[in-house]
């Protein structure tokens, strides 16, 4: 099945969706490192004390 560019559509999104979907994606990964390192570090801080 081919996909057609159709009226500004793509696939049934408008053509900055895809934009923003990968800058959401971008973010989603950034805070789950964030939470990953934060988790961490309050692990390795329980562990000292």
């Amino acid at each position: 099945m081919k996909k057609r560019f159709t009226e500004g559509k793509f696939g049934g999104m408008s053509v900055p969706d895809p934009k923003r979907l990968k800058e959401l994606k971008t973010a989603k990964n950034r805070l789950k490192k964030l939470l990953a390192e934060s988790t961490l570090e309050n692990e390795v801080t329980r562990e000292a004390l």
